[in-house]
């Protein structure tokens, strides 16, 4: 989390070693490791040749949101029109549940923690019925780098009521079956 969190502010550079990294953190160069290891898991970060490490491009400034959602909305519709998309219904049913509890919510009881949470959780359904292995795993790899990317964002409660309105949306289109729409 901390390197995760120095990255997206930019006290870290693109490169790094792992000597470098443990000297920074206090850390041996075990944990360090074993952490870059998992951020490497995620694809946040790729071992070079040698003893360096780079990190992918986060999604840490307006210009970088705007094309990861651009990114979506070019993909998420290939992962829908792909043949051989299923939609997991049980998935689909939970994630409408909890969607539909927090449009509930008095708008003093939303948070951006929980708006993320069902976010993700929709973006992710989408993404494991495409029936396209290449769409799939680029879109659950930036999902993975959403998360890791997101610190502390602050979503209006507007914004936040309209995109899940939108999913139950298309919630809706995709248990008709209606992948185009």
């Amino acid at each position: 989390d901390r390197i995760l969190a120095d990255r997206a502010k930019r006290r870290i550079g693109e490169i790094q070693s792992v000597s470098a990294l443990a000297r920074r953190y206090g850390a041996s160069r075990t944990t360090v490791l074993f952490a870059l290891k998992v951020l490497s898991r995620d694809g946040i970060v790729t071992q070079l040749p040698g003893r360096a490490w780079a990190f992918q491009p986060m999604i840490d400034s307006p210009q970088a949101h705007a094309e990861s959602f651009e990114m979506r909305l070019s993909l998420e519709p290939l992962a829908l029109g792909s043949p051989g998309f299923a939609l997991d219904s049980k998935r689909a049913g939970l994630v409408r549940t909890q969607t539909e509890d927090f449009l509930t919510l008095d708008e003093s009881r939303l948070t951006a923690r929980r708006f993320h949470r069902l976010d993700i959780d929709f973006h992710t359904l989408v993404a494991e019925g495409s029936g396209n292995r290449f769409v799939r795993s680029t879109l659950l790899g930036h999902i993975r780098l959403r998360v890791a990317s997101r610190g502390g964002q602050t979503v209006p409660a507007f914004r936040m009521l309209q995109s899940l309105r939108e999913h139950i949306d298309i919630l809706d289109s995709l248990e008709r079956k209606q992948y185009a729409l």
